[in-house]
C-alpha cells in the first residue's frame, strides 16, 4: 500500500467512523496487490502519446489543432456519441480532459506553443504496463491538502465500487476534520466532488472512474456550459476549507472528530 494511501487509511481508522471503516474494508486494500489491467484501460493515453510523437503545434489559444481533435475522438470511439462538430478542443470535453489530464499526470508538457512528451511520457509510450504504473503512482492529482484528501477518498470509493461517491467523500473529509471556513460546517457532497475534480478527471479519462461519479462530462452529449467547470479553472477556492486542528489542540478540547462543534 502506498504511503499516502496508508496515511489516509490510518487517519480514517483513528476516527472510528463506521462508514469509513466499511469503505476501507470494501476497497480490499490489505489483500494481494491487483494484477495489471488490460491494455485497453490506458489506450486513450497511449494513443495521445503516440499521436503527439515528437511534438504537436498548438493553436493560438493553446488547444490541440482541430484535425487532431477530430481524429482522437474518432479513434477512441467517442465520435458517434458526441453532438456537434468535434473539431474544437474547448468544445469537445472528452479530448480536452484527456489532454489536460495527460499534462497533470506528467506525460505531456507545453513549451513555446508546442505540446511535447515528457521524459516519462517517452519512456512509457509503448509500454502499457509501465504507463498504468505511472498513472497509478501519480494519483491523486492535487495542489494542496484538501484536494489530496478528497482525491484519495474518491479513489477509495472507486476501489470499493460505491455508486454515490460525493456523500462518502464529504463524510470522509468531515471525519478527518475539514470544515467550511466561513461557516464551520462540514463540506457538502458538491464541494467534496469539486475538490476531488482533478483526480476524477484523470480517472475518467483512463476509464477507471466508478459509477455515479457525478458531474464529469459525458461522451454521449454536449453538457450545458453552466454545469461543468472549465478544466483550467480551479473549483471553489480550497482556502474556504478550514484545516483540521493540531493533535495537541484536539486533545485539549477532547476532540471526537468534529472540530467545529
Amino acid at each position: 500500500m502506498r504511503s499516502s494511501v496508508a496515511d489516509l487509511v490510518e487517519r480514517l481508522r483513528s476516527t472510528r467512523s463506521l462508514p469509513m471503516l466499511r469503505l476501507i474494508d470494501d476497497a480490499a486494500l490489505e489483500g494481494a496487490p491487483p494484477g495489471l489491467p488490460e491494455a485497453g484501460v490506458v489506450e486513450s493515453y497511449r494513443w495521445l502519446l503516440a499521436r503527439v510523437g515528437d511534438g504537436v503545434r498548438l493553436t493560438q489559444a493553446g488547444h490541440l489543432p482541430p484535425a487532431l481533435v477530430a481524429e482522437t475522438l474518432q479513434h477512441l470511439g467517442w465520435a458517434d456519441d458526441w453532438i456537434g462538430k468535434p473539431n474544437r478542443e474547448d468544445q469537445t470535453l472528452p479530448v480536452l480532459d484527456l489532454r489536460d489530464s495527460a499534462q497533470r499526470l506528467g506525460l505531456l508538457r507545453k513549451h513555446r506553443g508546442t505540446l511535447l512528451p515528457t521524459v516519462a511520457g517517452r519512456r512509457v509510450a509503448d509500454d502499457p504496463a509501465g504507463l498504468w504504473q505511472h498513472l497509478a503512482a501519480r494519483l491523486p492529482v492535487a495542489r494542496n491538502d484538501p484536494e489530496r484528501d478528497a482525491g484519495l477518498l474518491y479513489l477509495l470509493t472507486v476501489a470499493a465500487a460505491r455508486p454515490e461517491p460525493g456523500e462518502l467523500v464529504a463524510a470522509g473529509l468531515s471525519v478527518l476534520g475539514w470544515s467550511e471556513g466561513g461557516t464551520g460546517q462540514p463540506p457538502t457532497a458538491g464541494h467534496a466532488l469539486e475538490l476531488a475534480q482533478p483526480t476524477r478527471r484523470c480517472s475518467t479519462a483512463s476509464g477507471c472512474s466508478g459509477a455515479g461519479a457525478g458531474p464529469i462530462p459525458s461522451r454521449r452529449r454536449r453538457p450545458r456550459r453552466s454545469r461543468w467547470p472549465a478544466p483550467r479553472c480551479s473549483p471553489r477556492p480550497t482556502s474556504s476549507l478550514r484545516r483540521p486542528p493540531s493533535l495537541a489542540r484536539r486533545r485539549r478540547r477532547g476532540w471526537t472528530g468534529r472540530p467545529w462543534s
